[in-house]
């Protein structure tokens, strides 16, 4: 028996995708297991993993790079040519499918994955969520530049050494090698585990998590003990974790190491007195110019004002750092760091001097992804803080500039009720900055990503001195919080904004980035009108940029 190819697809210059007729193989298939492909009578074994399977269809599909002679051959065979043998379904289906569904949909599952280590993974996501489960995927990457991004194969997954989910966490850089510090999310409880390697292939230092629940000072469980951020400072290692208390308030735990390996619990860096919300998840760390900052993501946040709408909420302290106590005080409230509809988990990064940061744009408790596609949450570009009068102003890292094209420049003045449009500004990923003045008016609007259909756009209010982000037409197809508006300053009639237009994310710096909100749209490509509109007279001085890959 043969078994034909019916489909396929070159992914990049050395990975295929192929759909083999297999129908006994298809009906049989559960997610996590492999097949065996024999190309012909001299053909040796090789073993692939399902990427998806389809009973109605009958086929099964594969994903293999080409890395020798047997994947070279078979990555030169066309649709209508044949395999001779396709055995399996072989090994252990994932353990989840033997799962008590309501038990499952309970948890907070994440997978980790990295080029054709990404294969696997879809057949086991489909399954989740055709039950109703939700879950999160991450996969590897490289840039050089933070645009352009190279998937890497898996850099960590469960072994036979340290079992249990693997999480979020941080790395560190120390010559050429990478040291990865990750929760291991098993049976109800977390702690933290440490691997070294070269950017694609890690390993565990030790047989075990390194930050273990023994570790944990009184009144902590390791229930939600996780997010590792770890750094080094003369010589020693140090990572804070967040954990959540007997009181159900997230804290933030302060342990060191000088080999990774053996971790000292010193003291509770910080902890929520019970104002800002409950749990408090992926701390950062770090020093901007004189001060000491402290970010949070922070869970079950209330709205107060026009701040903390998002409910999974961003905030940073300013304070002072006691490095003898190992205890943080701030010199002021928590802020707000991102306005928007959707920013989650930041973690900062030194580059030459600089303060680099980088969120997820996604609100998981607000899941609007549309079905059938192949994202979920995007992340941020790169920016750069600086501290201010104890703000943290944002604005996109330089080099970002490196893709930057086609500049046009304009000014104008808008009149009473007359839609300004100038198609040279049309674009759909470009950064857009915006000088503008009041003469005589209320309210001025900039529509982006739009056309007869949809759009997103600002308002500005100069009498009330607020800014409204709206996507309601955005292409939003699940109801949603779709309006946000936020203070602003604006002296004498005077505000600037730069605005980062992406495809499925918009990004406002307000006033050289005292104020940023960042949210997804849903728009197709080609809605990429960019107009003005106000109610008097406003200046503006416009320059837009494309940026190409």
């Amino acid at each position: 028996m043969s078994y034909k190819i019916v489909e396929k697809k070159k992914l990049n210059d050395v990975v295929y995708l192929m759909d083999i007729e297999a129908p006994r193989v298809a009906h049989s298939a559960k997610p996590g297991q492999f097949i065996i492909v024999i190309i012909d009578e001299k053909g040796e074994r090789m073993p692939l993993t399902i990427a998806d399977y389809d009973k109605e269809r009958g086929t099964v599909t594969i994903v293999f790079q080409v890395v020798g002679f047997s994947s070279k051959k078979l990555g030169k065979l066309e649709v209508g040519d044949s395999i001779k043998d396709f055995v399996g379904p072989l090994g252990q289906p994932s353990e989840f499918i033997y799962e008590d569904i309501d038990e499952l949909k309970k948890k907070k599952i994440i997978f980790i994955a990295g080029g054709v280590g990404a294969a696997p993974v879809y057949p086991q996501v489909k399954w989740l969520f055709e039950r109703g489960i939700k879950a999160d995927v991450v996969q590897g990457a490289k840039s050089k530049d933070f645009v352009n991004w190279d998937r890497l194969p898996v850099a960590l997954a469960p072994d036979d050494e340290i079992k249990g989910q693997c999480f979020s966490g941080t790395a560190l850089c120390e010559g050429d090698k990478h040291i990865l510090i990750y929760t291991v999310h098993n049976d109800g409880k977390e702690e933290q585990a440490v691997e070294i390697g070269d950017g694609e292939d890690y390993k565990s230092i030790s047989k075990e998590s390194v930050i273990r629940v023994e570790h944990l000072p009184k009144g902590f469980s390791g229930i939600d003990f996780r997010d590792p951020k770890i750094w080094k400072e003369d010589g020693v290692y140090y990572c804070v974790v967040s954990a959540k208390n007997e009181r159900g308030l997230g804290s933030i735990l302060l342990f060191t190491s000088n080999n990774l390996i053996d971790w000292e619990y010193k003291n509770i860096l910080f902890e929520n007195n019970g104002d800002y919300g409950k749990m408090w998840e992926c701390p950062d760390f770090f020093k901007l110019n004189d001060k000491y900052i402290l970010v949070v993501s922070v869970m079950e946040m209330h709205a107060e004002g026009r701040e903390y709408f998002n409910g999974h909420q961003v905030l940073y302290f300013v304070g002072e750092y006691d490095k003898k106590l190992y205890r943080f005080t701030p010199t002021d409230k928590a802020r707000t760091l991102d306005f928007g509809f959707d920013y989650y988990a930041p973690q900062s990064l030194n580059a030459n001097e600089r303060t680099l940061s980088v969120a997820w744009l996604h609100d998981w408790g607000n899941d609007l992804t549309p079905d059938g596609a192949k994202w979920r949450g995007p992340m941020t570009y790169q920016r750069e803080l600086e501290l201010k009068e104890n703000i943290i102003y944002q604005m996109p890292a330089k080099e970002i500039k490196k893709h930057y094209a086609n500049e046009y420049k304009t000014g104008f003045c808008l009149s009473k009720d007359n839609k300004f449009q100038d198609t040279k500004l049309n674009s759909r990923v470009a950064r857009l900055d915006l000088d503008i003045e009041k003469i005589d008016a209320k309210e001025c609007i900039i529509y982006l990503a739009s056309n007869h259909r949809y759009s997103s756009f600002i308002k500005i209010n100069f009498k009330k001195k607020t800014l409204k982000f709206s996507r309601r037409f955005s292409g939003l197809t699940k109801d949603a919080i779709d309006e946000r508006k936020i203070d602003i300053d604006i002296k004498d009639g005077r505000l600037s904004l730069s605005v980062l237009l992406d495809r499925f994310s918009v990004e406002i710096f307000v006033n050289g980035g005292k104020e940023v909100l960042s949210s997804r749209i849903y728009t197709p490509v080609e809605a990429n009108e960019i107009s003005f509109i106000a109610d008097g007279e406003v200046n503006m001085q416009v320059s837009k940029m494309d940026i190409i890959e």
